[in-house]
């Protein structure tokens, strides 16, 4: 890497720095402490709170939060270019750990999210569930529903971070 290209690369990251460090001096609300303690904050916009709320990464698993399970989505979307080619599975099963109850869903190739079949297979908070694939790739998935008094985004955000959803 040449000398003008690591210069503009260190003044992108000073930006970078001074932006989240002037939106946590303002107090801005869309920020979420760093677990390290620094005093310093990461911001975290609406959209990355939405886009990590109510949503299951089928391919990654992991822990999720939800807001109310009629909201909950599974979505074959690892990020926000999504290439529908490499969708080959045509159904999952879901499995929860506790109960051991499976169902088979039904899965469109060219669908990228639906909704979690909650008549089929109820969502319970704290409960852990298996997610597999036809190509027999399995994710387990951690569900924590958002406690109804965290109100504003700030709440939310730091539960979320908390839990281990962020």
């Amino acid at each position: 890497m040449s000398i003008s290209q690591r210069l503009v690369v260190l003044i992108i990251l000073s930006l970078s720095y001074i932006s989240a460090f002037a939106d946590n001096s303002t107090g801005n609300k869309n920020t979420l402490s760093t677990s390290s303690g620094d005093r310093h904050s990461i911001p975290v916009r609406s959209e990355t709170l939405a886009k990590r709320l109510d949503r299951i990464n089928i391919n990654a698993g992991g822990k999720v939060c939800y807001s109310r399970p009629d909201k909950l989505l599974l979505s074959r979307q690892d990020n926000d270019s999504v290439n529908k080619e490499n969708y080959t599975a045509t159904w999952m099963l879901i499995q929860n750990t506790a109960t051991s109850h499976q169902i088979k869903l039904a899965w469109q190739l060219e669908q990228v999210e639906q909704a979690w079949p909650k008549g089929k297979m109820p969502v319970k908070a704290d409960v852990n569930y298996i997610l597999s694939q036809p190509d027999g790739t399995s994710k387990e998935v951690f569900l924590y529903q958002l406690p109804d008094d965290l109100m504003d985004n700030e709440a939310q955000q730091q539960w979320m971070q908390n839990i281990g959803c962020l």
